[in-house]
């Protein structure tokens, strides 16, 4: 019980000591930050406000680097987007929302870039509208979206922010409404289009992009 109420002690000086300034007195000196006038990086909050003085972007701050979790607001106060730094870039997540509240978008971040999975949803019903891979901020791997109701709407390989692979395009039916091949960014092989009783109504060849049948 003593040491917890150590800890309460401290987590309450921490607070009392945590400083929170308008974001347009701070200066940047190699990318960190610093508050006018001051040597040492700064430590606390950096508000900026609309011209209704109405909270917008809310930064945190830790020895000059941006540290934690920057939140930007719509203009009735709800959060709009909630970006984690550590070390001063991006890490972990970044997600964005709805004015409604729902999620709109999460990216996962490692060291400043899109790294991970990445998805966006419908605003309506909050089902998923896109999901894929990003490695060092470059699409890879399978990228899918979805229709409103669930069904899948497309697949899309990448390789190293490049189509590079085989491709479907659906009817919400869930029946294929075209299908074809991509070798780097450019459709090769064979290209077919479907109805939407999966009868097949065109077919063509291509080679590096360029159609030969």
């Amino acid at each position: 019980m003593k040491r917890i109420f150590s800890l309460l002690l401290l987590s309450l000086f921490l607070i009392s000591c945590s400083r929170e300034v308008y974001n347009s007195e701070l200066v940047t000196s190699g990318g960190w930050y610093y508050c006018q006038n001051e040597n040492k990086p700064y430590t606390g909050t950096g508000i900026e406000y609309d011209e209704k003085m109405t909270i917008r972007k809310r930064y945190n701050y830790k020895n000059g680097g941006l540290e934690g979790i920057t939140y930007y607001y719509y203009p009735d106060g709800k959060v709009e987007e909630e970006v984690m730094f550590k070390n001063n870039v991006k890490h972990v997540v970044s997600r964005s929302y709805f004015n409604s509240g729902r999620l709109s978008s999460e990216t996962a971040y490692v060291n400043g870039k899109p790294n991970g999975v990445s998805r966006s949803y419908y605003h309506l019903n909050g089902e998923l509208s896109h999901e894929g891979y990003v490695v060092s901020g470059l699409l890879d791997g399978a990228q899918k979206t979805y229709f409103e109701d669930g069904n899948i709407k497309s697949i899309e390989i990448y390789k190293a922010g490049i189509r590079d692979g085989s491709f479907m395009i659906y009817f919400s039916n869930g029946n294929v409404k075209v299908k074809g091949y991509f070798k780097d960014g450019m459709v090769d092989g064979e290209f077919k289009e479907y109805d939407e009783k999966g009868k097949v109504v065109a077919t063509r060849i291509f080679k590096s992009g360029v159609e030969i049948k």
